[in-house]
């Protein structure tokens, strides 16, 4: 049956920015574009509301247009759009499938409860975290919500291990100090130290705050080095260059890292910090590891420094890891609400 869908979100076309609510965004638009390609499905980039308010009108417009709304809104999205796409759902029948972006939704709705009495009646709310999606059905009551992990559409085969005579170690994500830009930076003056054959690269966009930050510690060392910003289609090949993605972050918002996920499709583990949700997507010795100290971070890296063999064993269970975000699981899942 074909159907009438409209997706909204964060697409950021304007400019072209890719991170990981923009990723996630529009995924999810390609994968129901490919699965309904019969069906009428259009998109608005709310984006667009930065430089034109009157925007809002055509948003408005498509809203009375479509039957199905997928609606993949930020935290200032959320607060100030809910209350009208909820009244314009009671003037024409909606049904709306809410998908999250980042883990913040159970602190937003802690501050917000009026706000999860209008989600209880959305058809589903679904998000990137089994344990997220737990904690909204026990202490907000909302039994509509589910969990779709993030996925990636790709054919990429990571290339076999091959012996190298450094390690590479790879920070692929917002530059900014809370996505743990000091504990690399630390690492960096231990490798510096210890006179260790590692070299540090790091990939994503600098945030305006932390820009003079950065590039002071770029400079202090001569194996660490900044290469902008990937574009989609050279993300995996770019990743497969390096050994290890760390990811120290204590980023509030942080829900199930596309970094983590693209590591994996590149066959690489992580080291990532023991926070939020980050734990449920990492298999401890396997995958990756988990860190609770900055010490930790540092014994982990020197760990598969000295150990090639265990590291190219968790490069393939890394990649092997990353076959259970599909397009097909992912499709599995969202058909169910359309």
């Amino acid at each position: 049956m074909n159907k009438s869908i409209l997706v909204v979100g964060y697409f950021g076309y304007v400019n072209d920015q890719l991170d990981g609510q923009t990723a996630r965004t529009r995924s999810v638009y390609q994968l129901v574009k490919e699965k309904l390609p019969n069906s009428e499905i259009k998109y608005f980039d709310t984006q667009s509301l930065q430089r034109n308010k009157l925007k809002i009108i055509s948003l408005f417009m498509l809203l009375f247009q479509h039957s199905i709304l997928i609606y993949m809104p930020g935290k200032n999205n959320l607060k100030k759009l809910l209350p009208i796409i909820n009244l314009i759902s009671k003037v024409k029948k909606l049904d709306i499938i809410h998908i999250a972006i980042g883990g913040w939704l159970y602190e937003y709705l802690s501050k917000n409860r009026k706000h999860g009495n209008i989600l209880r009646k959305f058809k589903a709310v679904l998000l990137q975290s089994k344990g997220l999606s737990e904690a909204l059905r026990k202490d907000f009551n909302l039994q509509n919500a589910h969990v779709l992990n993030n996925f990636r559409s790709h054919n990429y085969t990571p290339k076999t291990p091959s012996k190298r005579n450094k390690l590479k170690v790879v920070f692929m994500a917002r530059i900014v100090k809370e996505k743990g830009l000091d504990v690399v930076f630390s690492f960096a003056e231990y490798v510096k130290n210890k006179g260790k054959n590692i070299e540090i690269s790091f990939y994503g966009p600098i945030a305006a705050k932390d820009r003079d930050y950065f590039y002071k510690n770029i400079e202090k060392y001569s194996f660490t080095q900044y290469l902008g910003v990937l574009k989609m289609n050279d993300i995996y090949p770019a990743l497969s260059e390096h050994d290890i993605l760390v990811l120290p972050t204590r980023y509030e918002g942080e829900g199930f890292p596309g970094s983590i996920l693209d590591a994996y499709i590149a066959g690489l583990p992580v080291v990532v910090s023991n926070w939020k949700l980050l734990p449920e997507f990492v298999e401890e010795n396997k995958t990756g590891f988990i860190i609770d100290s900055e010490e930790e971070f540092i014994s982990s890296l020197l760990y598969l420094y000295q150990q090639p063999e265990h590291l190219n064993q968790m490069k393939k269970s890394a990649h092997k890891k990353s076959k259970e975000y599909s397009t097909e699981n992912a499709w599995e899942i969202l058909k169910k609400y359309l």
